[in-house]
């Protein structure tokens, strides 16, 4: 996507590259999730990855590249829906992710990051 800084870690680098080779998949979950806002009913990423694995992957034969969904990708694929689609937000829950470290961090996709370059205080204390 334009303007992304580097991966918070190795899974969000790994889902980048899933993410640009899977654009139909994204288009599927964006489908799917509009669907739920215009019901105003609450989801969860985990909804949408099981709704594609159910309604497509059971029509594509064993073996073809394209729409096999990693369960390490939902993380990320809820951030970047919110990011495109910020209405979701209120509908859609998000866990924590953790960074190059190890350690859990509220990653919320609305808020720039030190790794975007935008706010590289973002995390330092007020005190």
């Amino acid at each position: 996507m334009k303007g992304e800084g580097e991966p918070i870690n190795e899974f969000e680098r790994k889902y980048r590259l899933w993410r640009n080779a899977n654009s139909k998949v994204m288009d599927l979950m964006f489908r799917f999730a509009k669907q739920a806002v215009e019901r105003h009913r609450r989801f969860g990423v985990w909804l949408l990855m099981n709704r594609v694995r159910w309604e497509v992957l059971m029509h594509v034969e064993k073996g073809v590249e394209g729409y096999r969904i990693c369960n390490n990708h939902g993380a990320y694929i809820a951030r970047d829906m919110i990011r495109q689609m910020p209405k979701i937000a209120e509908y859609m829950t998000i866990r924590q992710v953790k960074d190059r470290s190890g350690f859990w961090i509220d990653y919320d996709p609305l808020e720039p990051t030190p790794q975007d370059g935008l706010n590289d205080d973002f995390y330092q204390d007020d005190t």
